[in-house]
């Protein structure tokens, strides 16, 4: 039976549980267009992993190396989209350049899911990043029709969450990233729930900036620059990160040509 798009994504979701580590990847280039991607990666879950489990007959072997595009997506749920209001709808569309891959390798212990896109500009990767958030809460209301809600889901809707709030201002030399601080006083937020699915995630978080120009730059004393001067690279703890994703605000300067 042939999987939708939807179904897939949730099953992708659910899946990724603790050992998790984030690489966040923003490639700026000549023409003002922006490459921008998210991989969750869970390989080490795989070393944790008996050979019973992972060669077993429930081992997740159709999601090896998929692909699914948003553009499907809404496609597949457009009668859904239709219904909700303009502005809702403009959110799915903001989606649209958004992929999503799932790499599966049992004998090499890989284990991955990558969001990512090409944005014509900043403005754009602002819109679909700052709707990410309200996005993955409509599909979760397609998924529960189908599935029931698993704890892992809850860590992602955190990591979700944090990334939604990261707003990118860039003329080409000057770049800076703001991350909107969590407000745990807000009704909407489970405080309880916030840590739970904090706790979730215990790997590292890696965010790297590429540019078509060197560095001359950079806010922050733990930020790394490449030996061409071109990328700069700054870790993170993710636990910290989803506690405090404030801390993530960088600001970086381009030298003159």
């Amino acid at each position: 039976m042939k999987k939708s798009p939807v179904f897939v994504i949730v099953v992708l979701l659910s899946i990724f549980i603790t050992s998790c580590s984030l690489l966040e990847e923003t490639v700026f280039n000549k023409d003002g267009s922006i490459n921008y991607s998210f991989t969750l990666d869970s390989s080490s879950l795989m070393g944790m992993m008996p050979d019973s489990v992972s060669n077993g007959k429930d081992s997740p072997r159709f999601l090896r190396d998929t692909v699914i595009s948003f553009a499907d997506i809404i496609e597949e749920l457009k009668d859904s989209i239709a219904a909700l209001p303009p502005a809702e709808q403009e959110k799915f569309e903001a989606m649209k350049p958004f992929n999503i891959k799932s790499h599966f390798d049992q004998e090499k212990k890989e284990f991955f899911l990558q969001m990512f896109g090409k944005f014509d500009n900043v403005s754009a990767l602002n819109k679909a990043i700052s709707n990410l958030e309200t996005v993955r809460k409509n599909l979760s209301k397609e998924k529960d029709k189908k599935l029931s809600l698993s704890p892992t889901e809850s860590g992602y809707e955190s990591l979700t969450h944090s990334l939604s709030k990261a707003q990118i201002k860039w003329d080409g030399k000057f770049l800076k990233k703001t991350i909107v601080p969590a407000n745990y006083d807000s009704p909407e937020i489970d405080k309880d729930s916030l840590q739970t699915d904090i706790w979730l995630f215990s790997g590292g978080f890696k965010s790297v900036y590429k540019f078509p120009k060197k560095v001359k730059s950079v806010s922050g004393s733990t930020a790394l620059l490449s030996q061409d001067g071109k990328t700069v690279i700054v870790n993170y703890d993710l636990q910290e990160y989803l506690t405090y994703p404030e801390k993530a605000n960088i600001e970086i300067e381009l030298e003159d040509e």
